[in-house]
């Protein structure tokens, strides 16, 4: 997991539960599949999990070769973070630098893990 004290991940998930127990990390490239370079991608979006605590690799996507998914989303080519409710309902769209801006978001509805 993050070592960002202040990231909602570290924030608010338990210490005694998978790293994605109670948020779903992806990240989608905008290249095609064949050209992530998967060792380069921020281990955050490989959640350890599991008694063993096996190393995720379902949370790596790629944009399809013409169906452009950012441009058909007004998705900013810099990037965003896009927090969807598992009712999937769209609570809020952020640049990737608000991060305390995403912490307050789930302080509303979640308890700082003590």
């Amino acid at each position: 997991m993050l070592s960002d004290p202040e990231s909602p991940l570290q924030l608010f998930t338990p210490n005694d539960v998978d790293d994605d127990a109670l948020f779903d990390v992806k990240v989608v490239y905008q290249q095609g599949y064949r050209d992530v370079d998967l060792l380069s991608v921020p281990p955050l979006f490989f959640p350890r999990r599991g008694p063993y605590r096996m190393k995720s690799y379902e949370k790596v996507f790629a944009a399809i070769p013409g169906n452009d998914v950012f441009d058909e989303r007004e998705v900013s080519r810099s990037g965003a973070v896009v927090v969807v409710r598992p009712d999937h309902y769209v609570a809020s769209i952020l640049p990737l630098t608000a991060r305390v801006e995403l912490s307050e978001h789930f302080r509303g509805v979640l308890r700082v893990r003590g």
